[in-house]
């Protein structure tokens, strides 16, 4: 590569100067770094790889489906500006372009901007809260407004296909094929298919926050339920299944759930002090014991953490940003483990866009990760949003991303 050439360079300068090595090495320095500078300006230009939406996806695709296309909610314009001339989308991206397009103003009965995707082949149906209107009514007449209704999403545009009454605005979950709806004063859960028809209900402790509910393989839900406690947060793990709680597990401090697929729950905590905390990562068998624990940790990185199992072999694989703005610190990094949660191979590599240090990595149906960013850092222009390839960045040092 150039640093290569330049040192051979560099090398037959010293063997023929007799004077003025130290002006000729200093030169071939300033030479050096202008070459890797420009290097990493032509690889840090993703203008192939932009979304071009209707509107502006201000964050990832909230889906990815099992065929590749990708779902958005975005705004008309990176100001989130809204009116009769600017609404607001929900994009159904297929081949890099606009499949189909739903513009909106959230002025009619529906909350559209509450709304949820739930794929289901290569179908989309689209959950929403109904608002409430002056007169006291929502969108399918209920007095307290607290509907959720389902659409199929078609060529022809939304065809509502069911209505559920009393649910709590948000507090919606979609599965596989289904979604689990939460009713907060009564503590219920309620499991649908897809079209609406219901298919278990759960009774857990009211008033909680549902923060997340993941499906597993052999159909297991699991419920992340959060409940404020004496002006603390604590936080339940509940394992449903066939209408009946299988198991609970309590946890004092914040928690999120991993569900990848083979076979096993996992439960991510921080720990550690200051910016740079680590990630513990416990493996949990299908009675809610602990079986096996990681810790995730970098140098000096605010660390993110996914999971996926790699379909070619079923490997656990795991991937996440690791980020330092203040040290112009942009990195990604893919980690594939074998079945003791061993590493197996680490890859780390920069995406530094516009010194966006939000940007999101994304899970493609193919086991591989993409990278998601708006474009909107701290350079004085915005820059387009983009969907790259983990494989089109370049490779750099893996500053101590390490599972112990």
């Amino acid at each position: 590569d150039e640093c290569v050439y330049v040192s051979r360079f560099v090398c037959r300068g010293r063997r023929k100067a007799e004077k003025g090595d130290e002006i000729s090495m200093k030169r071939m320095a300033v030479w050096c770094l202008l070459l890797l500078c420009a290097r990493a300006a032509w690889a840090e230009d993703f203008s192939a790889y932009e979304i071009k939406t209707h509107g502006f996806p201000i964050f990832a695709p909230s889906v990815i489906m099992d065929n590749g296309d990708m779902l958005f909610q975005t705004w008309d314009d990176r100001a989130g500006t809204i009116g009769k001339d600017h609404p607001w989308h929900l994009e159904w991206m297929r081949d890099g372009n606009v499949y189909r397009d739903f513009p909106y103003t959230n002025d009619d009965s529906c909350a559209w901007n509450a709304s949820s995707f739930m794929p289901v082949g290569d179908e989309c149906y689209v959950i929403v809260p109904a608002s409430s209107q002056e007169n006291g009514e929502g969108a399918g007449g209920s007095a307290n407004g607290s509907m959720v209704e389902v659409y199929r999403w078609t060529d022809a545009g939304m065809e509502q296909i069911a209505a559920i009454e009393d649910c709590a605005e948000g507090d919606i979950a979609v599965l596989r094929g289904a979604f689990a709806v939460w009713k907060r004063e009564s503590g219920t859960m309620q499991i649908n298919r897809y079209e609406g028809t219901p298919l278990q209900t759960y009774q857990l402790k009211p008033e909680n926050q549902m923060i997340q509910v993941l499906e597993a393989e052999d159909g297991t839900l699991y419920a992340l339920m959060a409940d404020y406690r004496n002006a603390d947060w604590a936080y339940t793990v509940y394992a449903l299944k066939n209408g009946a709680v299988l198991w609970q597990r309590e946890y004092q401090e914040y928690v999120g759930m991993r569900c990848p697929g083979d076979g096993y729950l996992y439960i991510l905590k921080l720990e550690g002090e200051g910016n740079y905390k680590a990630i513990q990562i416990e493996r949990l068998d299908d009675a809610g014991n602990t079986t096996m624990s990681r810790t995730l940790s970098a140098d000096r990185l605010v660390l993110s953490c996914g999971m996926t199992v790699q379909p070619e072999n079923g490997r656990l694989m795991l991937f996440g940003k690791g980020v330092a703005a203040s040290r112009s610190q942009y990195n990604v990094w893919v980690m594939e483990l074998d079945q003791d949660m061993r590493e197996i191979s680490v890859d780390v590599r920069r995406f530094c866009y516009k010194k966006d240090y939000s940007f999101s990595v994304c899970p493609m149906p193919d086991g591989s990760v993409s990278i998601f960013s708006n474009g909107s850092g701290d350079e004085q222009e915005d820059g387009a949003p983009v969907m790259v390839p983990f494989e089109t960045l370049q490779q750099t040092d893996r500053n101590g991303i390490e599972l112990r």
